[in-house]
């Protein structure tokens, strides 16, 4: 797992690659749901990073065209009977909107404040022809470290290794522990900075990175000499990386200037009181319900839970100026965020403690861009509502398909119907106990999706459809070579959301049923 400490290149998606500018792509419509519109630059972001198998061959674009046509027309009617006012549709929306105060917040006081200069751009290309060839080992706290790095002082870096290599339960080559060629791009600056001056086959003392000791051995180094094309054609590349390290330079000292004179203190009692509970949540094998829930139902049993629901009103951290509770820090606490296991009591000590830090300089980012007025911001206003669309359509197909339930009869008239599907693998002819539950997953899709097509069918009389098909033939899209079942998804941040709404791969389904027996 040590590894990504070394390889850990920034994954950046240029969204170019249009052969219209994106301010043109935003304001042509590709399509018309009534009064809905579908941007070609909608159209295009959502096709790149959806299914691959919703992507009819041949007709790509538009078979892909028309799943968010189906899921606008849907939405839309979702609008119409006020789904968007549920309890659920609008928890998340008001979860999403303190997330986008705190995007917005950064954009304002540290995007924008970044200017990478051409002569910036033109150094990054430079450094870029220098590339090094590492071998390293990793150990966990600087004692062991230093005890490996002084035996490979002595009997050489490859001796030392596959000794260690030999100790292990898990078996690994040496091999695993060498690079490729890498740039500056490719090491973390701290790293850069320790190993930039290391002559080839020479041992770096043990360097602490994220709270492990590497120790490094430069095995070659090569540099290229670089043409003007190749300025050219990586500029816009470095840009963006220059841009995000900058960023995340740039974040650091915004937080620790904004947050610095609040004197913030959390309470050792309070946080024992939610470490506690969080370790039995985990015991208890009830993670499918998030902790705040958990805790809400939590009774005699759940000694620590139910201490923990009983101590709600116990502030959790002061800050100068004011508090807050346990139950304010519950109410904004992702506890899916928490990854450790019960055992891990470090590792469970050290998670919570950044979420109370996170959630509590959340807190401070929320009321400071509420007080600038930027949850009235257009990119905010924007995001919300192509999330708020697509929550409305999920509620809608739910309502329409939860009461479906396939019973055995069901399941065999739809199997006696389409035994061609089913493949055995004597090549014998299939029979229905080998495949009733197939059979039943494939009628349940069957029985739904006629459900929807009905009710979109309708939906086409009230919400009117226009294709601006010459529009759609002219979008430029990227399109994998690889398997149809080869996906990539961009996803905001650090976070588990996806940084744009696309496609239901529910719509792939059945197709993907049929495909698969």
């Amino acid at each position: 797992k040590y590894k990504t400490i070394l390889l850990f290149g920034i994954l950046l998606f240029l969204l170019f690659g249009c052969s219209k500018k994106k301010s043109q792509l935003e304001n042509d419509i590709v399509a018309y749901v009534g009064d809905y519109k579908i941007s070609a630059r909608d159209f295009q972001l959502n096709y790149e990073f959806g299914f691959s198998n919703l992507k009819t061959k041949g007709i790509e674009k538009l078979s892909y065209l028309e799943y968010m046509i189906d899921e606008a027309l849907l939405s839309q009617e979702g609008y119409r009977l006020e789904l968007d006012l549920s309890e659920q549709i609008q928890s998340k929306e008001k979860a999403l909107l303190n997330e986008l105060l705190v995007e917005q917040l950064f954009k304002k006081e540290v995007d924008d404040k970044i200017n990478i200069s051409d002569h910036e751009i033109k150094e990054a290309i430079s450094k870029s022809s220098v590339k090094w060839k590492l071998r390293y080992w990793v150990e966990p706290n600087l004692t062991d470290a230093e005890q490996v790095y002084s035996s490979i002082q002595k009997r050489g870096y490859e001796s030392v290794v596959k000794e260690l290599l030999n100790n292990q339960e898990v078996k690994s080559s040496i091999k695993d522990y060498e690079t490729d060629y890498l740039t500056w791009v490719d090491i973390p600056p701290t790293l850069l900075e320790e190993i930039k001056d290391l002559e080839i086959n020479k041992i770096s003392k043990p360097i602490k990175i994220d709270n492990v000791f590497i120790i490094i051995e430069v095995t070659e180094i090569t540099s290229n000499i670089l043409s003007d094309y190749d300025y050219q054609a990586t500029s816009d590349r470095y840009k963006q990386i220059l841009f995000y390290r900058d960023q995340k330079k740039q974040s650091g000292i915004f937080i620790k200037n904004f947050m610095n004179p609040k004197e913030v203190v959390t309470k050792g009692k309070e946080f024992k009181l939610i470490l506690n509970a969080l370790e039995e949540w985990k015991k208890l094998d009830i993670t499918p319900l998030s902790f705040a829930t958990a805790v809400e139902n939590a009774d005699n049993s759940q000694s620590n839970l139910f201490l923990l629901k009983n101590h709600y009103e116990n502030f959790l951290v002061t800050f100068k100026g004011g508090t807050l509770s346990i139950k304010d820090f519950l109410a904004g606490f992702n506890s899916s965020e928490i990854t450790a296991k019960a055992l891990e009591k470090r590792k469970l000590y050290n998670e919570l403690n950044h979420q109370i830090a996170i959630t509590v300089r959340n807190h401070f980012f929320i009321e400071e861009a509420l007080l600038r007025e930027l949850d009235k911001s257009l990119d905010v206003e924007n995001e919300l509502k192509i999330w708020r669309d697509k929550w409305v359509y999920e509620e809608l197909r739910k309502q329409y398909t939860d009461s479906v339930s396939i019973d055995e009869a069901t399941a065999l008239e739809y199997f006696n119907a389409h035994k061609y599907q089913y493949k055995t693998q004597s090549g014998a002819e299939p029979t229905f106990n080998e495949f009733v539950n197939n059979a039943k997953h494939d009628a349940y899709f069957d029985t739904t999706f006629k459900i929807l097509e009905n009710k979109i069918a309708l939906l086409k009389k009230d919400f009117p459809v226009r294709i601006n098909k010459e529009l759609l033939d002219s979008v430029d899209v990227q399109d994998s070579e690889k398997s149809r079942w080869a996906n990539v998804f961009l996803f905001k941040g650090n976070g588990s959301r996806m940084a744009i709404p696309i496609v239901d791969p529910y719509w792939g389904l059945k197709s993907a049923a049929n495909i698969d027996n």
